[in-house]
């Protein structure tokens, strides 16, 4: 069984997108603390949609797909499946963005990542 997350990012606006990730939401955080630090690199992630799996990278260098994908590459539902309806998700309120069903949700605000756990607590990474 997988531990399902989303992560998120707060926009300009003060409003939320997010994107569902499937696989080992429990390393999530520590691959988002690691290599997700430039804000530009999370809006770029949050804009391809919906994740089978969150890796380091997020372009491949070399031939990628989700059958062979690349090691270290982010493993897309969009881009490297070809499904449809896997775009990010607008949320008005950081309650809104509560109430997707996952068990973890990582939240980049003002250059800090937080995780929100399906208990409400919040907790800086």
């Amino acid at each position: 069984m997988s531990t399902h997350s989303r992560i998120a990012v707060r926009t300009k606006e003060g409003n939320y997108k997010s994107i569902y990730c499937h696989f080992d939401g429990n390393t999530v955080g520590d691959i988002l603390a690691e290599h997700y630090t430039d804000e530009q690199k999370v809006i770029d992630l949050i804009e391809l949609g919906d994740v089978s799996y969150l890796q380091p990278e997020i372009i491949p260098t070399e031939d990628h797909s989700f059958s062979e994908p690349q090691d270290g590459v982010t493993l897309f539902y969009g881009r490297d499946r070809g499904e449809t309806g896997t775009e990010s998700l607008r949320h008005l309120s950081l309650q809104e963005l509560r109430k997707e069903s996952t068990d973890i949700t990582y939240l980049y605000e003002d250059g800090v990542w937080y995780s929100l756990h399906s208990d409400l607590s919040k907790k800086i990474l």
